[in-house]
Parts: structure tokens; C-alpha cells; sequence
């Protein structure tokens, strides 16, 4: 790149830092820019439901991160307010995917999955079955073990004692929480690579 573009491109970036640093100090100051844009945020964590884990505050934090790295890419904001909003609004949809994800494989959706074992396949959803298939290839002591702590809510000894019955091992408690922690780990991973 030539020294004049160069020095343009410079320019161009730091007038860009100053204008956008600029309106997002008077932003978190609550001034009369904050009028619109945070009820639009707050708005959208209702509408996601992601409202109390997350406030405008902590959605401002990185959207000013995202800004600042398309800034130093070469973009140019216009209208740093429109433009904060559509970050806002596309970071929280992608927080929501997240929890959305995360929420059907936690144990309190395996629960009820399970709880609905004879359900007919046409009134589950996509997500429902791509989960029971993925319980599915878990081997049959890592089904037994999420079984009996999710779904029959047995402590960690009786699922101990049990284990050792059947002949599965003498584990300890401790030993059995991380094998769960383990195994949801592993749900996950089928869960979502059958998304793809």
C-alpha cells in the first residue's frame, strides 16, 4: 500500500475510533443517545428472554468490541446509534441461539424428554429426537448413569451402590459427578454435530 493511502487509511481509522469512542462514552453515560438505544436492547433481552442473565451494559461491552474491530478492518459508521442497535439485536440473537442449544440437552430437558418416552415420534420436535437419538449412542453405562441421577433423581450413593451391583465398577462420588459432567459433555458434542 502507498504512503498516501496508507496515511489515508490511518486517518480514516482514527477519525473513525474518535467519533465511534466518542458516542459510546456519552452511550454508557446514560445521556439523551441512551434514550433509544437501551430500551431497544432491553427490549430484545425480554423478547429473546435473556433478561435478567444479561443487561444493556454487558450487550454495549461487546458490541463496543465488535465496533472497534470492523472500525480497524476499514469500516466506516455512519450512524453509530443505528449501527449499535442492528450489533446489539444480532449478538443477542446469537446469544439465544446458545442457550437455545445448550437448553436442549440440560438435565432438565432430558427429564422431560424422558418422561415422554412413549410419545409418538409425530408430535416431537426436531430437537427432541435429534436428543434422543443422541442418547442414544451413549454406551449403556453412560445411559444408566444419566438415567438414574436425571431422570430418577437418585443421590450419588444409591446410584454408587447400584452400579457396583450390576457389576459396573466401584466408583466413588466424586469420581461419579465428574463421569456425569463427562457424559452431558458428550451428549452435547452428538447433539450438536447433528445439527450441522
Amino acid at each position: 500500500m502507498p504512503n498516501f493511502q496508507r496515511e489515508f487509511y490511518e486517518l480514516t481509522v482514527a477519525l473513525q475510533l474518535q467519533l465511534y469512542i466518542s458516542f459510546y462514552l456519552t452511550l454508557i453515560s446514560k445521556s439523551s443517545e441512551a434514550s433509544s438505544v437501551f430500551p431497544f436492547i432491553r427490549s430484545k433481552l425480554h423478547q429473546f428472554e435473556l433478561w435478567p442473565q444479561y443487561d444493556e451494559t454487558a450487550i454495549l461491552q461487546e458490541v463496543f468490541i465488535r465496533t472497534i474491530t470492523k472500525i480497524y478492518e476499514g469500516r466506516t459508521i455512519t450512524n453509530p446509534s443505528a449501527w449499535t442497535c442492528s450489533v446489539a439485536y444480532r449478538y443477542i440473537r446469537e446469544l439465544s441461539r446458545c442457550q437455545t442449544r445448550y437448553t436442549y440437552t440440560s438435565d432438565e430437558y432430558l427429564e422431560s424428554l424422558a418422561a415422554n418416552e412413549d410419545a409418538d415420534r409425530e408430535f416431537l420436535t426436531d430437537q427432541m429426537l435429534r436428543v434422543r437419538y443422541a442418547f442414544k449412542h451413549l454406551s449403556t453405562e453412560e445411559r444408566l448413569i444419566l438415567s438414574l441421577k436425571v431422570i430418577q433423581k437418585k443421590s450419588w450413593a444409591e446410584i454408587q451402590f447400584f452400579l457396583k451391583e450390576k457389576g459396573y465398577g466401584d466408583y466413588n462420588l466424586d469420581t461419579l459427578r465428574q463421569r456425569k459432567k463427562r457424559i452431558l459433555e458428550k451428549l452435547r458434542g452428538i447433539f450438536h454435530k447433528l445439527e450441522t
